[in-house]
């Protein structure tokens, strides 16, 4: 048996490599764009299951809920021991958004071409170079059936 009940024990150093975190109703507001009802699952939630599985680190992904307020993910990160995160940026971020992005732990930008999302195609290129700028990746959310367009 692992750590805190569960039946297979993670190995040393394992991270979860893409997870949201969701905070208190009203803690932080919904896009817009929001479809459907924001899930549960705040830092304290995440910690038992990190704990329970044996995670060593993890990568905190903007939820499509939150749109380009990234501060719920940036609080998980700091909360977090050896977390990391992916944002969603405004098509028009400056240099000092990304830097200051940057230094709070995220690595990536994510595009989410899906219903709810907020980044048009026209975009993702270009911020896609500006994010590889400051070592970043990029992470593409769509309905796969639009791979042919």
């Amino acid at each position: 048996m692992a750590a805190g009940g569960a039946r297979l024990a993670a190995p040393a150093g394992t991270t979860d490599t893409h997870m949201h975190i969701y905070g208190a109703a009203g803690a932080w507001p919904i896009s817009p764009l929001a479809v459907g009802q924001k899930p549960e699952g705040d830092v304290e939630a995440y910690g038992r299951i990190q704990a329970r599985l044996g995670l060593a680190r993890n990568v905190v992904v903007q939820p499509t809920h939150y749109g380009a307020d990234n501060r719920c993910t940036l609080d998980a990160i700091q909360r977090l021991p050896e977390a990391l995160g992916v944002a969603v940026v405004e098509p028009d971020i400056d240099d000092a958004e990304f830097q200051r992005l940057t230094e709070a732990g995220i690595r990536g930008v994510r595009f989410q071409m899906v219903p709810g999302g907020m980044t048009a195609w026209e975009d993702t290129d270009r911020l896609a170079a500006r994010a590889r700028e400051f070592g970043w990746h990029a992470q593409l959310q769509l309905d796969g059936r639009e791979l042919p367009e």
